[in-house]
């Protein structure tokens, strides 16, 4: 179900909904996209490494995407603002919108997403097979959260 980002009592909301929209319409099909890829397992990941760039570029963007949807919500609430990217969802999960141990699991994908994009000679096969797979998840409880707070009734 794709959110209208209408909440009433809401309308002056301090961001831009269609592009809040058009992200978590790309978190779902990054979700998806590594969904088709699985199974995941570290000695595909170690040796065929056009698979392992798929694979790391999908969970690079969802993780931004995340990244992006939250650091949205905590605009559109006038929360804290966040001091790195791990950081928004330790904002979230103490403002309440997310459990502290799924804000938690995000903010360590966050920080792998860092060494995704400017540390990539310290990428982690294991790392990268876990967050890929058992990450989705939380990715996918994120989109619910988001759904469940910006879909009209």
């Amino acid at each position: 179900m794709q959110p209208s980002c209408a909440v009433p009592g809401r309308e002056d909301s301090v961001t831009d909904q269609e592009l809040a929209l058009r992200q978590f319409d790309e978190l779902e099909q990054r979700i998806a996209a590594l969904q088709a890829l699985a199974p995941l397992d570290v000695e595909r990941l170690a040796t065929d490494s056009s698979f392992a760039a798929v694979v790391e570029r999908h969970l690079q963007v969802a993780t931004q995407v995340a990244i992006d949807l939250g650091t949205w919500i905590i605009a559109d609430h006038g929360w804290r603002e966040p001091r790195t990217y791990a950081d928004t969802f330790y904002v979230l999960g103490d403002e309440g919108f997310l459990d502290s141990a799924l804000a938690n699991r995000l903010a360590e994908m966050a920080r792998y997403r860092n060494v995704l994009v400017h540390a990539y000679m310290d990428v982690s096969n294991e790392v990268t097979a876990r967050l890929a797979s058992e990450g989705l998840a939380d990715l996918q409880a994120l989109a619910a959260r988001f759904a469940e707070e910006y879909t009209s009734p």
